[in-house]
């Protein structure tokens, strides 16, 4: 079944429960990993970086899991416990986290430049993991994701039923939809769904922080990781 974006709690996450989080987000910054570079030459000031890397990320280690998961605990364990308790009512089964697979963790974009700058990049892809089933039964994949901070010009999902990855980086003004991100609400699409990070504007000073996370669900468990 391919699920279009939709939201599943709309307040997830509290005012104070996000300046917590963004507060030692900011705090972690020397082990962010940069996965999407500036480039000043082409007017891209915009710098997209992961904590930890996710697993469909070219920086993702697997040998870092351990030292990685257990730095994310110290600091988001009261995340974690609350991401597991909200997606086991979801599902209505349960739902677990599992100790070679990376906990959920953070895509950072930050403004580069002094003044206020756009991303444009689009990147269309689905999220599919040829690793998993060296871990677990692999049974459908859904991509969650409660943002933290948006920009003052606020933050998207683009999304298209129909394109192929042929034009992943192309916009189509006809055929493609939008998906409005509030802070701390949770929300969810398939896998299976071609998406795309959608452009924004960040002024000087400003972040966009989303948690991200996917689901790996069977018939008897969800299991989460990044």
């Amino acid at each position: 079944m391919l699920i279009r974006p939709a939201i599943i709690d709309e307040n997830f996450l509290n005012q104070s429960e996000r300046n917590d989080i963004r507060t030692k987000v900011l705090a972690l910054k020397d082990r962010w990993k940069v996965v999407i570079p500036s480039n000043p030459t082409n007017n891209e000031y915009i710098l997209g970086s992961m904590l930890p890397a996710g697993m469909y990320s070219k920086s993702f280690n697997k040998t870092e899991i351990p030292e990685s998961n257990s730095i994310m605990l110290q600091h988001f364990s009261g995340v974690y416990e609350k991401l597991k308790s909200k997606l086991a009512e979801y599902y209505q089964r349960p739902v677990n986290y599992h100790p070679s697979l990376q906990l959920p963790g953070f895509h950072i974009f930050s403004n580069t430049k002094d003044t206020t700058t756009s991303y444009n990049r689009v990147n269309f892809h689905k999220d599919a993991f040829a690793e998993l089933s060296d871990y677990i039964p692999v049974g459908r994949i859904a991509s969650i994701i409660v943002p933290i901070e948006l920009p003052a010009a606020g933050g998207s999902l683009v999304f298209n039923e129909t394109r192929s990855i042929g034009d992943r980086r192309v916009v189509s003004m006809e055929t493609d939809k939008t998906f409005l991100y509030l802070p701390g609400m949770m929300a969810i699409w398939s896998g299976r769904l071609m998406h795309s990070i959608g452009p924004f504007s960040l002024e000087a000073g400003e972040y966009r922080i989303t948690l991200q996370m996917h689901v790996n669900l069977t018939r008897s468990q969800g299991t989460v990781f990044w």
